[in-house]
Order: C-alpha cells, then structure tokens, then sequence
C-alpha cells in the first residue's frame, strides 16, 4: 500500500498529545500493513527535530533525508505545500505509480481542503476506471470529515469482500444503494448523501412560492420554467422526493409518523404557508 498525506505535519507540542486519533502521519489503518507513506507538508522542515522524536518513539530507523524505516513502513516527509489544482501532477503521478505497481493508494488532505473533485479530476483522466476505483482511494472520510481534524481512529478505508476498495465518492446512486446495510460507517454516508439531495430539493420549493407571486423561477429545469404553474413545480418536486425518501425510510430515518406528516405535506401543500410547509419538510431529517 502507498499513503500520501497532505498538511499532515503534526501540530502538538508533546508526543503525549498526538494520540491515535490526530495521529496523521502513521494513521491505525495502516499501522499493521506494508506501506510506503508520503507526506507533504511546508511545516515539516520547521518540526525536524519533534518529527525525529516521533519516530524514534514508533521504532523507526532514520535514514537521513527526512526519511524513517521500520519492517513494515518506509516514510518520507516532504517540505512542500500541495495545491489544487496546481499541484495535482504530483498525485497524479503517485496514482500512476500505484496502478503500475498494483499496490492500493490511499490519499488523504488535513488543509481543510475537500478532495472530492480531484479524485474526480483524476479519475477522468484514467485509462482503467475499473482498477482505479478498486485500487485508488481519495478521502478515508468519503467527503464527509475531510479537514485539519480528522478523527483517525474513527475513519478507515472500506473494503469489499475481494479486498478492493469500496469507492463511494466515485459510485452511482444505484451502486450505492446495493451497499446499504453492509456497514454503519456506509450507512451514515448514504445517509448524508441522500439528506443533501432531499434537501437540495426542498430549496427548490422558492420556486413553487415565486410562482404563486407571479416571479420568475430561480432553479430552471427540463420540468419547469419561468412560465410553469406553481403546481407543474410542486409535483416535481414530490416526485423527486419519494425515491430519495424510500432511501431514507430503508435507513431507519422514517418513522411511522413522519410517514403520516409527510402524506399530509404531500396531499395539503397548498394549506400550509409556504415558510412552513419548507420547515416541517426540512425537520423530517433534522430530528
């Protein structure tokens, strides 16, 4: 396995403090498996001397070069910044390499800076999607905590039962869908990819209440326009809402009497006042 960190220089002032869950440079995901690990960072030439105290305290080796051994890891620490998408020929070419050598790449930033897109980018420019997807992981957090602080004991990479890679980030709706139940770190990222897309819809609802103004829509779509009655944009949005509701239901978020509180904002949307038919829409997965 190849692990690439990025701002991932440890900020504690004491061994003490960098405890298994900040602890970015040898995360508990990799701590048991053959690694090459790489981290990228501007800090680390400022921090040599912590760095070496860390690693003298993990049993490595120095090899000089800002580069540590063990039996199972090799690591080197790199005094650069990455930037995106100035930087990204960087990764690209250690996600070449980990195609090449048929080992897995996990990448993952700690700038605060999301990695959704540049697993995208790069992905688009792969010329084997399938081994990409199997072998190449973008974000341990899936979109969901990719930050300065993520929890380390708390995010790991997933896996199928081949061993690969289960690359949300990179999967369809319909792949996505086939996993639910298999984990509950998949079930709370399908969770909070579908809660997104429900409320992504429920922002559309302006447009129903523009209408009823006799406004212009600010959401435009091949099933509504500026012209469209208040009802045409209503029962778009309702039908979009029932498969990602049934997604939700499969997840345990909707109990029986959201159910009935649903049916009622359903069929009587045209009694509610507009504001607060929108806030009983967005508390059905808010609580």
């Amino acid at each position: 396995m190849m692990y690439v960190g990025i701002g991932s220089c440890p900020h504690a002032s004491s061994l003490d403090e960098l405890t298994d869950e900040w602890d970015q440079i040898l995360p508990v995901f990799i701590r048991k498996t053959r690694a090459e690990i790489i981290h990228y960072d501007p800090m680390f030439e400022h921090r040599i001397e912590f760095m070496k105290l860390y690693f003298e305290d993990k049993g490595f080796t120095y090899m000089g070069e800002y580069q540590w051994t063990s039996p199972l890891h090799t690591v080197t620490l790199i005094s650069k910044r990455i930037d995106h998408p100035e930087d990204d020929y960087i990764l690209d070419a250690h996600i070449k390499e980990a195609l090449r050598n048929d080992i897995k790449l996990v990448v993952q930033e700690f700038t605060g800076t999301e990695l959704t897109q540049t697993l995208k980018a790069a992905y688009e420019k792969t010329k084997d999607s399938s081994k990409f997807k199997r072998d190449i992981l973008f974000d341990i957090t899936y979109g969901t905590a990719c930050h300065c602080m993520t929890n380390m004991v708390k995010y790991k990479p997933l896996y199928n039962n081949n061993g690969d890679f289960i690359n949300l980030l990179l999967s369809s709706d319909d792949e996505i869908l086939s996993h639910i139940g298999a984990s509950p770190e998949i079930d709370e990222f399908i969770k909070i990819r579908f809660v997104r897309k429900y409320l992504d819809l429920i922002n559309q609802q302006v447009d129903y209440r523009r209408r009823l103004q006799g406004n212009t829509v600010l959401f435009p779509c091949k099933s509504y326009g500026d012209t469209s009655s208040p009802d045409v944009i209503m029962a778009y949005i309702k039908d979009n809402l029932r498969p990602i509701l049934n997604v939700l239901d499969q997840l345990g978020m909707i109990t029986s009497r959201k159910q009935g509180l649903l049916h009622n904002l359903f069929i009587n949307y045209k009694d509610y006042d507009v504001y607060k038919w929108n806030d009983a829409m967005r508390n059905i997965v808010s609580n």
